[in-house]
Order: structure tokens, then sequence, then C-alpha cells
């Protein structure tokens, strides 16, 4: 961070203090700098998103695949394109979520444990009274008694927005 004299010669940490009082707006990208310069780029550069390894390590059909959305981020079209090269196009349904909405998605994730669909439940956080019924629902198929009933082709994909 270029600092005027007689801050100049303060440690990287100070300069970081001085811009947090006297330039917030300018915070982040010093952070950012910091780190570039005191440990690592990589600390910094996101993952790539590989929605296979993704898919892969999630393995079993009970475990729900989220994806936390940034602003303007829709990860629709890579998971289409996974699910074609899957062979699960036919037997993908998503539903965007809202008000009202709970019971239609209730009945596809009936669905699509015993049909094997791959069921997309988007903008969960648009309704966030609803997701206790949701998390109950998982609870309850992901039990050991419950999982042998569940379709092995069966996943459930949620996308929301981080709360604020």
């Amino acid at each position: 961070v270029e600092m005027p004299a007689p801050w100049d010669k303060a440690a990287a940490v100070h300069k970081l203090i001085i811009v947090r009082l006297l330039r917030p707006d300018k915070l982040v990208p010093a952070i950012t700098q910091f780190v570039v310069d005191h440990m690592d780029e990589r600390f910094i550069m996101p993952p790539l998103f590989d929605l296979p390894s993704i898919f892969e390590d999630a393995g079993d059909p009970w475990v729900p695949l989220i994806f936390i959305l940034s602003s303007g981020a829709d990860p629709r079209a890579a998971l289409n394109k996974f699910a074609e090269e899957r062979g699960m196009t036919k037997k993908m349904e998503a539903l965007s979520l809202g008000q009202g909405m709970g019971d239609r998605a209730a009945e596809l994730i009936r669905a699509g444990k015993q049909q094997g669909l791959w069921v997309l439940l988007q903008n969960c956080h648009l309704y966030a009274d609803w997701m206790g019924a949701l998390e109950k629902t998982v609870e309850d198929y992901s039990r050991d008694e419950n999982r042998a009933s569940l379709n092995k082709e069966f996943r459930l994909w949620l996308t929301a927005m981080p709360s604020t």
C-alpha cells in the first residue's frame, strides 16, 4: 500500500490499520495485496468449479449438493451440461422456490427419491420459512434405515444466496 510520509515507513499491518481508519473503501484491495505480498497468490484465487469432482465427493444419493451463489452467479448451465454428460437430462426437474412452492418441492423430492430424478431447488433463500421442512425431509431420507429405499440415481441440488 502506497502511503505518504511519515506513514510510508510503517509496517504492512499498520498500513492496513491506517487504510481501515482513513479509507475503508480501499480495505479489501489492500488486504488482497497484503496476502499476495506476504503469503501467496493462491490464497486469493477462487477454487475452480469442478462439478464432476464435487459430485463424486458427495458420493451418496442422500447427500444434497448446495450451491452458495454470489451475485449474478447461476450454476444452472453447468448443471445442465453435467446432467447431459451423465445421461440425466430427461430425469432432471427444477423448481424456483418462493412463497407457496413447498408442496410442489416436497412432491418433486418424493418423486425423485422413487424414480431417480435429479431435483434442483433454486433460490432457497427466498423461501426461508420452508427450510425447516426441507431439513426434516433430508434428515428423514438420510437415516440409515431409509437409505436403502432411495433410488441410487436420485440427487437433490439446492441453490441459495448467503444470508446477510
